[in-house]
């Protein structure tokens, strides 16, 4: 099964647009109604499945995209297709719907992880160890509805640069004849 992976440098999770971009990611990869899932799987059918993530650390990170073809699929094509959507995304940006549902989902996380003891904890040291205070964590519901729509397109315009991309293939190699 052909699979292709896209890697982009980003910012530390220090970083004001690490927020951006996971809100950004939701509206590109997050489940079925997900931009690259209805144009790659549903509509177009040049992909089994579409995912990905944002990898924070205390260095600059990466956004990396994977997507899984199926057998015979057609790698230049799919590449060609998220480079053009995610170009898309930063030349015109994304919908206030989109945004809303973004903030939804990320609100809904941070809720949900909140309720438990371990959520707490583990809440409390990342706002502790990348921003430099625990109180930081208490202010994250704030920051995710502060955030628009030019914010997630400035962020898609600094990150989504195809010179600042990685690009693997995986594919079966042509078997010669004997």
């Amino acid at each position: 099964t052909p699979m292709l992976h896209i890697a982009f440098h980003a910012a530390s999770a220090a970083d004001p647009e690490t927020l951006a971009m996971n809100l950004l990611l939701s509206i590109l990869i997050d489940g079925d109604s997900s931009r690259l899932h209805r144009l790659l799987v549903e509509d177009e059918q040049l992909a089994i499945s579409i995912g990905g993530f944002q990898f924070e650390g205390f260095d600059p990170g990466l956004v990396y995209f994977y997507a899984t073809l199926p057998p015979g699929g057609d790698l230049r094509m799919v590449e060609t297709r998220i480079i053009g959507e995610i170009a898309r995304v930063a030349a015109e940006g994304v919908t206030e719907a989109e945004l809303a549902k973004a903030r939804n989902i990320a609100l809904a996380e941070f809720w949900r992880s909140a309720a438990t003891i371990d959520g707490k904890a583990a809440g409390l040291g990342e706002a502790a160890e990348f921003h430099g205070r625990y109180e930081k964590l208490f202010d994250l519901p704030a920051d995710i509805e502060g955030i628009s729509v030019a914010d997630l397109k400035a962020v898609a315009a600094s990150v989504f640069r195809r010179n600042n991309a990685t690009i693997g293939m995986l594919y079966e190699p042509a078997v010669e004849d004997e």
